[in-house]
């Protein structure tokens, strides 16, 4: 799983735009097949990462955060998601 999730990050970092910041996307490959409970130990304080991987999906608080941020934060998380899914489908 450790070296299916390297491989993610590494993905996720060459389909992120160029001007674009390549923490979330890192990051969001490094977690994509974290647990629930890892994503809760692990990401508490990292709302992107969290609120773009599947082990969060429908999770009420990650629901209410996603609500509240700006239409740019939304297809951000939209595009995170997408690039997960495509890795790792299900």
């Amino acid at each position: 799983r450790l070296e299916a999730c390297c491989k993610a990050a590494q993905r996720m970092c060459s389909l992120r735009r160029r001007a674009e910041d390549p923490k979330p996307w890192f990051y969001s490959g490094l977690f994509s097949l974290a647990t629930g409970e890892e994503a809760a130990r692990y990401l508490a304080t990292h709302r992107v990462t969290k609120a773009a991987i599947p082990a969060t999906a429908g999770d009420p608080d990650v629901e209410l955060w996603l609500d509240r941020v700006g239409p740019e934060t939304q297809a951000l998380m939209q595009r995170l998601r997408d690039a997960i899914s495509s890795l790792h489908p299900q």
